[in-house]
């Protein structure tokens, strides 16, 4: 079962759940021999089919960031993808089989980034980017978008917008 899970109510859930000592010494194995340990939450973040773990490690105002392991059936265990635990705010959008981050970069959400992620043939790839940045200091806000085009990201569109145009778009 594939679970979309939006980066607060993940934080909600992982903040929430604790992990007794017995838990801690009783973790699933992670394929280097260590037991995983700490508030694990389940989900299937490559879309094998099979539950992956995550465990928050941090947790800023308005950024989280995990550490994944993701299961490995020929060995049976758990294999840490660095990958996944270098992007912060992940969610599972199971619809279309992605994984979704976006970060607040400043200017009460009007400078983001968001980028979505596929597996593909078992890599990690990023298939799109949006940065809101400021323009210059001009006043306005600049919206680049980039796709994935024959294996690279590739520029698909550039908007330039005034910050009222830029709050009417978060709405």
């Amino acid at each position: 079962m594939t679970r979309h899970i939006a980066p607060a109510a993940a934080l909600v859930l992982l903040i929430a759940a604790v992990a007794s000592p017995a838990q801690a010494q009783e973790g699933p194995m992670a394929c280097n021999g260590t037991r995983i340990t700490g508030a694990l939450q389940r989900a299937d973040f490559n879309f094998d089919g099979h539950e992956d773990l995550f465990v928050t490690r941090e947790v800023l105002a308005a950024t989280a960031v995990a550490d994944y392991w993701l299961w490995n059936g020929a060995k049976r265990c758990f294999e840490h993808h660095a990958g996944l635990s270098a992007i912060p705010n992940l969610a599972i959008v199971a619809a279309n089989k992605t994984l979704n981050s976006h970060t607040n970069d400043g200017e009460a959400g009007l400078l983001y980034t968001t980028r979505d992620y596929r597996f593909e043939a078992g890599e990690l790839v990023m298939t799109r980017e949006v940065v809101q940045d400021s323009n210059g200091g001009a006043g306005t806000f600049l919206r680049t978008t980039r796709k994935r085009v024959d294996g690279m990201m590739k520029p698909v569109s550039t908007t330039t917008m005034t910050r009222e145009e830029a709050e009417a778009s978060l709405k």
